[in-house]
């Protein structure tokens, strides 16, 4: 292990031996593993160390017996420990782009990361992620239908950002070539004890679901599997690197950065170093090829959103559409980013979003039980128990099965490529298309409201309930929402809304 680390570390980007090593310790066995082999390498490779660890405020007595786990080994290696506690609940209460506690501790934990590098002068951040971490990363984004770069799964060094202030903070892994079972068994050699952290044998979480149940069933099937899943990411990875360089080449013909200039721009993008806006040449676009293309909206798109974090295929297909189709469109895109056509140019900009025509809102959690604005809207959420249903002919108002939508709700404007499952329909349907069967004019469809559960849409406010979210006989807990217009743009809405919502349950529909 000796050995292997110090090898890898040479084929990193140099060290700067003037600052510190930054190296994040949980505590459990792979952060033991690299705190100690950094320390025995610390005097040949002339580095200087200091350790973070975030208590994320989680696993209430755990993290703080975590937390003085790693004070105490720091204490025995005589290096210097950086130890704070934050709020991940919190944090993702009040991010609404943030769609779960996993993306949230890790946006939360390379903060303080970044926070910490910068008051002990270090610039690279030191974590130990094992080849076992890639192999479930790289299956988890396959599941989640990646692109390439997903596929690609971690860089053994790569630059974390802040979404927020653009502090940016190099990201070694030493140990990414390692297995779980090597580290495990170094510190049983050294007699290095470590934290278990119990909620990584419950299946709640998606990567404990795939480590715990869907990995050990596919390696009945191809035992080599986790080899194959590593080779993937390392050729990934290296068409990767190709399509950085093919994107470099091009990017002064056809993009720039620039300040916003189209119509009623609202720059909310102005921290860090990031520009205000982005231009695409239309002509130059067009002589790309297709797959080309693709990268360069993507790095566009990457320019103004770090780690181009929200962007999915289907935005990059409709995107490559507004270069081929005509002129005038628009697209709204993940993380506030509008992308609109003017003439011979393709500008994507940040928005401040208050609620007016043309842009849909930001997300925002959905508060249950109580009240929720979202551009003009005030949404009212009530639970109730048993099977309760709604007035007929009110489209204001919606019940759902809350055991079905759980209790972290957002309301949100629609997105490319939204679909959903009208009750009475049997089947899914695009949202363009239900707003176009209902007569909703272009010009108020950002102001519909959709609830969303998960990753699915559980009612179109005024239009739609989803059928996956209907009141049934077997329900036990009833969602009661109600929509109230306090804008223009909501009240104008009005007069498209749809009076049958199917929402009774089988055996009491009309």
């Amino acid at each position: 292990m000796l050995q292997h680390t110090k090898e890898a570390l040479r084929q990193l980007s140099p060290l700067d031996h003037a600052a510190p090593l930054l190296v994040g310790v949980s505590g459990g066995q792979d952060s033991v593993c690299l705190l100690h082999v950094l320390w025995r390498l610390a005097p040949e490779l002339s580095i200087r160390l200091v350790v973070a660890h975030l208590n994320h405020g989680l696993r209430g007595e755990q993290g703080a017996a975590d937390a003085a786990f790693v004070r105490a080994l720091c204490q025995e290696l005589a290096v210097p420990c950086v130890v704070e506690r934050r709020d991940v609940t919190g944090y993702l209460e009040s991010h609404a782009s943030v769609s779960s506690v996993e993306e949230a501790a890790r946006e939360v934990r390379y903060a303080f990361f970044a926070q910490a590098a910068q008051g002990c002068g270090a610039s690279t951040v030191a974590v130990g992620h094992t080849a076992d971490d890639q192999v479930e990363t790289v299956l988890l984004h396959l599941i989640r239908g990646s692109g390439l770069q997903g596929l690609g799964g971690m860089d053994s060094v790569g630059v974390w950002q802040d979404p927020a202030s653009g502090q940016r903070l190099r990201v070694i892994r030493p140990l990414l070539t390692a297995r779980r079972s090597e580290t495990e068994a170094y510190c049983s050699a050294h007699g290095l004890h470590f934290r278990t952290d119990i909620s990584n044998l419950s299946a709640h979480l998606s990567r404990n679901r795939l480590r715990l149940e869907t990995l050990p069933q596919l390696r009945k099937i191809n035992p080599g599997v986790d080899q194959a899943l590593l080779r993937l990411a390392q050729h990934a990875q290296e068409e990767e690197r190709y399509w950085r360089r093919a994107v470099a080449a091009v990017w002064p013909d056809v993009g720039e950065e620039r300040p916003s200039t189209l119509r009623q721009a609202q720059d909310t993008a102005g921290s860090g170093h990031r520009p205000n806006g982005v231009a695409l040449r239309v002509a130059q676009m067009r002589a790309l090829p297709p797959p080309l293309a693709k990268r360069v909206l993507q790095e566009a798109y990457g320019r103004l959103v770090p780690g181009a974090r929200g962007l999915e295929a289907v935005h990059l297909d409709a995107l490559l559409g507004l270069v081929v189709g005509p002129r005038g469109r628009a697209l709204h895109l993940g993380q506030g980013v509008l992308a609109e056509r003017a003439g011979g140019v393709i500008e994507l900009r940040r928005r401040v979003i208050a609620g007016s025509c043309g842009v849909p809102a930001a997300p925002v959690p959905l508060a249950v039980p109580g009240q929720t604005r979202w551009s003009g809207w005030v949404i009212t959420a009530r639970l109730c128990e048993g099977a309760v249903l709604p007035r007929p002919g009110n489209p204001l108002q919606a019940h759902l099965d809350y055991r079905q939508t759980g209790q972290r709700l957002l309301v949100r404007g629609r997105r490319p490529g939204d679909r959903v499952h009208p009750l009475g329909l049997g089947g899914s349907k695009k949202l363009q298309d239900l707003l176009v069967d209902g007569r909703v004019p272009r010009s108020s469809r950002d102001a519909v409201p959709l609830i969303e559960a998960g990753d699915r849409v559980a009612w179109v406010g005024g239009l739609r309930v989803c059928e996956p979210f209907q009141v049934t006989e077997a329900t036990t807990t009833t969602l009661a929402l109600e929509l109230a217009p306090e804008g223009e743009e909501a009240r104008r809405f009005l007069q498209f809304c749809d009076s049958v919502h199917y929402n009774w349950p089988a055996s009491d529909a009309p």
